[in-house]
């Protein structure tokens, strides 16, 4: 493996910015780790790195070889040649873990994963979990069946998110930073994202736009400058105006509050009760 290298990378979720100008460089060979509280960009780290978050500023190489550099170049996940494992390990949740780390290098037939076993831990550990409210929803959906379209549907949804933004900022004073999209192309890409090992165009795509905002009034006017592109959108080169279909009138939908996932930590226990309030009772099942 070349050695890693990582400049000014900055990443914003809604109104968090889980990376602020990260530098560092992983020598070949070397064990580095990254320590920290939940939030506070581990996970975002080592996610852009595979290329499953793309972060908006900075440069990702490994060794001479530049996989990520924001504006200009960005390698698929599957071409990076690396690899990570989720903090819920199970992509696949109906195979064992020795499965889902072996079901890749099976598709690439570069190994065979046997023998695993399952061995109980010295100690029983508690899982802890949390969540806290991260602003407001509006959602809204249409269907896309424009050859011209569907088949440039990843260029198009950029495109979507480029001009919604600079809408909203001119109609309602609000910049990137007060604000989240996201923009799911269900029938493309919507599940597996980048991984998804079918590249073929899709025949029709079902486009879901969250917008989350500090309020349900903002989510709401977001979700409304949005509708009109939502309906139209055509990309450069077309010499028409396309029509979608909006399935809902109106076409956005309020989700109120939602929540975001801040706390995992594990604790560890006497037993794997000892933590939880257990009352017995007896009832007599006898008619």
């Amino acid at each position: 493996m070349p050695s890693l290298h990582l400049h000014d990378l900055t990443k914003r979720f809604t109104r968090h910015t889980a990376l602020h100008g990260l530098s560092l460089t992983v020598q070949n060979g070397e064990i580095f780790t990254l320590l920290g509280p939940s939030g506070c960009g581990k996970s975002t780290t080592l996610w852009s790195i595979a290329g499953l978050h793309r972060p908006d500023s900075g440069s990702i190489a490994f060794g001479d070889r530049v996989v990520f550099d924001h504006g200009r170049v960005d390698v698929e996940p599957e071409h990076r040649n690396c690899g990570v494992v989720f903090q819920s390990y199970a992509i696949w949740p109906h195979m064992s873990v020795a499965a889902n780390v072996g079901y890749p290098l099976k598709l690439r037939r570069t190994a065979k994963v046997e023998g695993s076993r399952f061995e109980p831990a010295p100690q029983h550990t508690i899982k802890l979990e949390g969540g806290r409210l991260s602003g407001y929803e509006a959602v809204s959906f249409t269907g896309i069946r424009d050859p011209c379209i569907t088949a440039h549907i990843d260029r198009w949804a950029r495109l979507l998110r480029t001009i919604l933004t600079e809408r909203v900022e001119q109609t309602l004073g609000l910049g990137d930073d007060d604000y989240g999209l996201d923009i799911r192309l269900y029938g493309h890409n919507a599940i597996l994202e980048h991984i998804d090992p079918d590249t073929t165009p899709p025949r029709e795509v079902g486009v879901m736009l969250l917008v989350n905002a500090p309020t349900q009034a903002a989510a709401t006017a977001i979700a409304k400058v949005a509708n009109p592109l939502m309906l139209h959108l055509p990309l450069p080169e077309m010499q028409y105006l396309p029509s979608f279909a909006f399935p809902t009138s109106p076409a956005e939908t309020e989700r109120g509050p939602a929540y975001e996932f801040v706390l995992n930590h594990t604790v560890d226990a006497d037993s794997p009760t000892s933590m939880f309030r257990i009352r017995h009772t007896h009832e007599d099942t006898r008619a």
